[in-house]
């Protein structure tokens, strides 16, 4: 008996399977060669791998020739499987390329973390929690976004996404000198190491990660650059201070998950309110999150200092399913003059940002 690829409800997905027969799959590193590995289990076999790489053209990859996308018209096939992080500038080139069949986006979909994203029946479940999450965004722009992010999760088709750069940064929640940031998730201390340039000398810069290797590396940069601004701290961040578990996969360091359940090894966790309060921290000018699915966790631990000291929000919506219009609504409860604004920073299901800021926006100037 054949395993099944996909467990949840989506047209789009099982309207491929009940076709395909000649596809290729886009991406000839780890996640592609993850995919082709998931397909053939489910007795679906590759005709090609494309990859944009010269050193793998030519080369066997698990039973599978690599070919240049340049070569596409040498095959007959209804569909390309994207299995790699760039799935816009994917599509963008097949098409490019004259390519008329089907070019979707399976990097994640078949991944146990993301797969839900794509179920039809969650979102049509949720309509009317989506309509008002939609409702509190404070610009078109947003809407759009949120809008456009559900089209992609039901068509998985890369080019609705709404591809913004430079995450946790947006013009309507700065950090300015002297500022105190909460970084939350600092990983290897790359957005902490930014946050300290823009807080200056008379700022601070508290980053949390809970991750042993991935906080020894943090410790590394911070030193190597000689930034004393940044206090760095091997903690996790949920509602309440508790000894927890972490299950960390060596190989991809930067999904780790926080959870009560047994496996994985123990981290102590805290609350932002009781962090803020035990160490006489005065002022909170900007938190970021991204912590791979504790995000409502950690906000219910940071309900007071939010409130108390409204600060500017960058908070990941995109780990668990419905993140994407629950944290909105769960945001705007806690402050409700926080004005909402949602970008999307990546080309496939990832990096999605709900940015809050209660600061009145700067005055246009008047044309004379």
């Amino acid at each position: 008996m054949k395993k099944k690829f996909f467990n949840y409800k989506n047209e789009v997905v099982s309207s491929v399977f009940r076709n395909l027969r000649d596809f290729a799959i886009f991406g000839a590193s780890g996640s592609g060669r993850v995919l082709n590995a998931s397909l053939r289990s489910c007795g679906f076999e590759a005709k090609v791998f494309f990859d944009n790489d010269k050193n793998k053209i030519g080369m066997q990859l698990d039973g599978v020739e690599v070919c240049s996308p340049d070569e596409i018209g040498r095959f007959v096939l209804s569909h390309v499987l994207i299995g790699c992080m760039y799935s816009i500038e994917v599509k963008e080139q097949l098409l490019k390329n004259g390519f008329a069949g089907e070019v979707l986006d399976f990097c994640f979909i078949h991944e146990r973390s993301y797969a839900r994203h794509y179920d039809t029946g969650l979102i049509d479940r949720s309509m009317r929690r989506i309509e008002e999450a939609k409702a509190l965004f404070s610009d078109e722009e947003s809407r759009k976004v949120l809008h456009k992010v559900i089209e992609y999760r039901k068509t998985l088709d890369p080019l609705l996404l709404p591809f913004t750069p430079n995450q946790y940064f947006d013009d309507r929640t700065t950090i300015s000198p002297g500022d105190t940031v909460l970084d939350i998730g600092g990983y290897d201390g790359d957005t902490a190491e930014i946050f300290s340039e823009k807080v200056g000398n008379s700022g601070a810069v508290y980053s949390f990660e809970p991750v042993e290797e991935t906080f020894n590396a943090m410790k590394s940069r911070l030193n190597n650059g000689r930034i004393h601004n940044v206090i760095p701290l091997n903690l996790g961040v949920w509602s309440s201070n508790a000894v927890m578990r972490i299950d960390s996969d060596a190989d991809n360091r930067v999904g780790s998950k926080i959870g009560r359940e047994s496996g994985g090894n123990k981290i102590n966790v805290v609350s932002i309110d009781s962090y803020v309060e035990e160490n006489k921290i005065g002022k909170i000018d900007f938190i970021k999150m991204d912590i791979e699915g504790a995000e409502r966790e950690a906000l219910k631990g940071a309900a007071l200092t939010v409130r108390r000291m409204k600060p500017n929000l960058a908070i990941c919506v995109y780990h668990q399913p419905d993140d994407l219009w629950e944290i909105p609504l769960i945001i705007k409860e806690m402050v409700p003059e926080y004005r909402l604004f949602l970008l999307h920073h990546s080309q496939s299901i990832g990096e999605t940002v709900c940015y809050a800021s209660a600061r009145q926006p700067a005055c246009k100037r008047l044309k004379k």
